[in-house]
């Protein structure tokens, strides 16, 4: 398969291709220096100290993503995108080497510490320096379509980075897998050069927010608020808070267990680097293969269930092993898969299925939801979690896998229970997007099964404006929302403009119109004049009855009129045919103006040629055409 069709099959367009590309590239080495740092830094840290010590590596991690999540955004309105991401991924590749060169060399107290948890802080600046370019490159409709696609160099880039670590490790050692971490982030910087020098991100406006200083008593309130402001973002941080805590705690019970079996820092690499090389790839196969597909058939609730009622399920095993085999190696493994099914389920289906969740959001709120999701609950759970671990460490003096199964199982049931909390405010968010007339229509797609149900309950209950208003965001969107039973309420209902904005669905092509209804309303006289006129023209565009249009060639309106005699003038072979010519050819002589108005007309409509060449050009008809 060529590189043009593999473009054509992800729906990426021919001019979009080459940033397409670079964006890939940007991402994937920076992945792959990730994966080889990870590598290094958590087998180095296992093979000298005790898995219980994770704990405080966790809690300091909470402190560090903070603070650099603080840091981060005061320095990014400092600077152009474009020069402030050219020092950020130095800033990560220098920091690597000064920890190759200096950290293994020195006796520095708490260094193991240190780079496990600079790890977690390298991951965020990575993520944070490549969507900031990638929100600047692309306008909200390319990046519904193209944002999957470029942030897929991730999963094969650390699949890559921990295969090859696993496999080079026992020849260079744990310290060496550094160095191609920091190869790895130098050769970003070529690909990040020429998206610059593209010009690509000068087309764009880059946006400068200034931070409100707020009284020390107001800082609460305000952050409180960030939450709150919102229900759809509150329980989206909640989901995203327990989701982290399962993959941190349920990751820690697993390599508490791995510390037991391997005990050099070579032995620890080569596991960790194929243990997480395989949920790369698993992810990267769910994500291609049946993402798109199960997304689609499950709808939202479903989906957003799938991975806490799977992982819930594989720690039930987990205890009911425990209880009955009590066999170590067997629960170990039970305990690797539901590790395995956590990640994949949770970067295949989780992340995508959020962003979704997200749409209905104004652009305000969307931005603030995914800063709350992506940059203030991970920290809050790797805080939450390292407590939590360090306080049952201490009073059980020791790991003890089956309590921390009972207790991911409570975090799971969590997890199921505020999905339901998200569906109830999602589709409520929904409703309220496609009846405010201040929604941006191309920011919500309206293509799943939920949704579209949705929309067609709420059309039956709706006031008129919020009706005309769905019906538009139906137009605009092109997309089948309507039933035959729908269409037809909406076509008698006592509005006209409803029934207008009806017809002009039909004259766009969207929905198919019963040929009674539209006769119904042309014979009823309360209906508007243009309505009818609409509904006359849609009629005789349907499998047209020439007696029933027959009856309105003398109509009072003269559009109804011409409409009726171009219709059947259309059909040569129809009975109708010669009276109408004989009808017409009395028009286009009449004395009357509006009379030969109404034969122009109707020959215009009926696009007959030969009618129009043997009666425009007779010598009658040009004098009253000049007349």
């Amino acid at each position: 398969m060529t590189l043009e069709a593999i473009a054509r099959l992800l729906n990426v367009r021919k001019e979009e291709r080459w940033l397409v590309s670079k964006l890939f590239l940007l991402q994937f080495f920076q992945g792959a220096g990730v994966a080889f740092f990870f590598t290094s830094a958590f087998s180095a840290f296992l093979s000298n100290h005790k898995a219980s010590d994770l704990s405080i590596v966790y809690i300091c991690t909470a402190i560090g993503l903070w603070f650099t999540g603080f840091i981060y955004g005061k320095l990014e309105h400092k600077y152009h995108v474009s020069v402030f991401s050219r020092y950020i991924i130095w800033f990560m590749a220098l920091s690597i080497l000064v920890i190759r060169v200096f950290g293994y060399t020195l006796p520095i107290p708490g260094f193991d510490y240190f780079v496990l948890v600079w790890f977690n802080v390298l991951y965020l600046l990575s993520n944070l320096e490549f969507w900031g370019i990638a929100a600047l490159v692309f306008e909200v409709r390319q990046s519904k379509r193209l944002f999957s696609i470029i942030s897929a160099g991730d999963i094969p880039a650390k699949f890559i980075g921990y295969t090859l670590a696993s496999l080079t490790v026992s020849y260079v050692g744990t310290a060496n897998l550094l160095i191609p971490a920091f190869l790895c982030m130098i050769a970003s910087l070529p690909f990040l050069k020429q998206i610059v020098d593209s010009g690509t991100l000068h087309d764009h406006e880059h946006h400068v927010y200034h931070d409100h200083p707020y009284h020390k008593e107001g800082m609460i309130k305000e952050f409180i608020k960030k939450f709150t402001s919102h229900q759809l973002i509150l329980w989206l941080a909640i989901a995203a808070f327990l989701m982290s805590v399962c993959v941190v705690v349920a990751n820690f019970s697993f390599y508490s267990k791995i510390k037991e079996a391997y005990h050099s820092d070579v032995e620890f690499a080569v596991f960790i680097g194929l243990f997480l090389a395989i949920i790369r790839i698993c992810a990267l196969l769910v994500k291609l293969l049946f993402t798109g597909r199960l997304v689609a058939s499950l709808g939202v609730k479903r989906s957003l269930l799938l991975t806490p009622v799977v992982f819930a399920i594989c720690i039930t095993l987990v205890i009911l092993l425990r209880h009955t085999i009590d066999e170590d190696q067997t629960v170990l493994y039970m305990f690797g898969i539901a590790c395995i099914v956590l990640d994949v389920l949770k970067t295949s289906i989780d992340s995508p299925v959020f962003l979704s969740v997200m749409q209905p959001l104004s652009i305000t709120d969307r931005l603030r939801s995914h800063n709350i999701v992506k940059g203030i609950m991970d920290p809050f759970a790797y805080l939450f979690s390292g407590v939590l671990l360090f306080e049952l460490i201490e009073i059980q003096h020791g790991i003890h896998l089956t309590m921390l199964a009972y207790f991911l199982l409570v975090f799971a049931l969590c997890w199921i229970v505020c999905v339901f909390f998200i569906n109830k405010q999602y589709y409520k968010t929904v409703l309220d997007a496609i009846t405010s007339k201040f929604y941006v229509h191309s920011d919500l797609n309206i293509d799943d099964t939920a949704t579209l149900n949705l929309i067609r309950n709420k059309l039956l209950s709706s006031n008129e404006k919020e009706i005309i208003h769905i019906l538009r965001l139906i137009r605009f969107q092109q997309t089948q929302v309507l039933n035959e039973e729908l269409i037809t309420k909406l076509l008698l209902h006592p509005s006209d403009n409803v029934k207008d904005e009806m017809l002009v669905l039909y004259q766009s092509g969207i929905i198919d119109i019963p040929l009674a209804v539209i006769e119904k309303i042309v014979a009823d006289s309360n209906i508007s004049l243009d309505v009818k006129r609409k509904a006359f023209k849609a009629l005789c565009r349907l499998s047209p009855d020439e007696v029933f249009i027959y009856s309105y060639i003398n109509n009072d309106d003269i559009v109804i009129r011409a409409e009726a005699i171009g219709t059947l003038l259309k059909n040569e072979t129809s009975e109708y045919y010669v009276r109408i010519t004989i009808i017409l050819n009395d028009l286009l002589i009449s004395e009357n103006a509006q009379n030969r108005v109404v034969a122009a007309h109707a020959i215009a409509i009926a696009k007959n040629d030969a009618f129009g060449r043997k009666r425009m050009h007779s010598p009658r008809v040009l004098w009253i055409t000049r007349g």
